[in-house]
This record gives C-alpha cells, sequence and structure tokens, in this order.
C-alpha cells in the first residue's frame, strides 16, 4: 500500500471528508495569509521566519489533507488517475507562477508578488471551500452514500 491508500474505516466514518475538507482548503487559505503578511509587514528576519514556519507547517497539512480527500472521494481504482491529474495541475500551476513571477515581479518587486500571491492563495482557499461544501458555513454536511 502506497502513500495514496487510506484506511477506509476512517473514510467511512460520518463527517471524515468535510474535517479534511475544512483542513485542505483552511491551509490553502493559512499558506496565502502568511504569504500576504510577508507582502504587507515590514521586511524583517523575525517576520519572515514566523511566517515561513506557519506557511511551511500549513502546507504540510495541506498536502497530506488533499491527498486524503481525494482518496476518500474518488473509487480506489480511479486513486491512480486522480494522483497524476493532480500532480500534473500542481506542478504546471508551479511552472505558471514561476513564468509569471519572473515577467512581472523580478527583481524589484518582491513585496508585490508575495500579495498576489498571498491574495490568490486566500482566495483560492475561500472559494474551494465553498464549492466543495456547496455553502459558506462549518456546518458537517451529510455523509457519502456513494457505493466503492
Amino acid at each position: 500500500m502506497g502513500g495514496w491508500d487510506v484506511d477506509r474505516r476512517w473514510a467511512g466514518r460520518k463527517g471524515f471528508g468535510h474535517r479534511v475538507g475544512l483542513a485542505a482548503f483552511g491551509t490553502a487559505a493559512v499558506m496565502g495569509a502568511t504569504m500576504l503578511w510577508i507582502g504587507l509587514a515590514p521586511i524583517g528576519l523575525a517576520i519572515v521566519a514566523v511566517a515561513f514556519i506557519l506557511g511551511g507547517g500549513a502546507n504540510s497539512i495541506h498536502n497530506v489533507a488533499v491527498r486524503t480527500l481525494f482518496q476518500s472521494e474518488c473509487p480506489p481504482a480511479d486513486h491512480g488517475k486522480v494522483a497524476a491529474i493532480y500532480g500534473a495541475v500542481t506542478r504546471t500551476a508551479v511552472i505558471g507562477g514561476y513564468v509569471a513571477g519572473g515577467f512581472f515581479f523580478v527583481p524589484n518587486d518582491a513585496p508585490t508578488a508575495y500579495l498576489v500571491g498571498g491574495l490568490l492563495g486566500v482566495v483560492a482557499g475561500l472559494v474551494g471551500w465553498r464549492i466543495f461544501n456547496r455553502r459558506w458555513s462549518a456546518a458537517p454536511i451529510k455523509a457519502s452514500t456513494r457505493q466503492d
């Protein structure tokens, strides 16, 4: 069993997908918020260090939550396909960010790059939560009735 396999007993628990979804989208917003903080705050080593620690921790939780969410929301036969699509989309977004950053923010406007990236992260977390949850509240959704 590889890293993409999830214990089905956990996936079958009521509200499991809701909590993992909240973790996935919430940590995306936290990562964006730390980038906004770097872009807005006076540049200082302590601020950047704390933001990187908070953002890095959120990134770790986000990675696990997203993969777990995918596993709990799709049939086991499709795990490999979903993992490949997720990896391709993620890498494409990273490359697009490097290209956009290189064209628009290098080398003299790093704070603006952090502001734009942070704003995108916060918006992605909030809108992603809205789409996943079909509402803005954090109230639990009904357990899935899908048969695997």
